[in-house]
C-alpha cells in the first residue's frame, strides 16, 4: 500500500472517529464505584473478571520479570 493511499485512510478513519464518536457522560469514579458495588450483579461481575483477570496479569508480570 503506497504511503499516500495510507495517510488518506488514517485520515477518513479520524474523521469518522471525531463526527460520530459520543461523549461519555459519567459521574466521579469514587461516586459511581461505591454505588455500583451495593449491587449483588455487580460483585458476582468484578468477582468473575478479577478470577478471569488476576491470573493473565501474574503471567505477563513474571514474563517480563523473566525477559527484563
Amino acid at each position: 500500500m503506497n504511503q499516500k493511499r495510507f495517510l488518506g485512510i488514517c485520515l477518513i478513519f479520524l474523521i469518522f472517529i471525531f463526527i460520530f464518536i459520543q461523549p461519555a457522560y459519567v459521574g466521579p469514579g469514587g461516586i459511581m464505584t461505591k454505588a455500583l458495588l451495593k449491587s449483588f450483579w455487580c460483585k458476582a461481575a468484578l468477582t468473575l473478571m478479577a478470577i478471569t483477570c488476576l491470573p493473565l496479569a501474574i503471567y505477563v508480570y513474571i514474563r517480563e520479570e523473566i525477559v527484563a
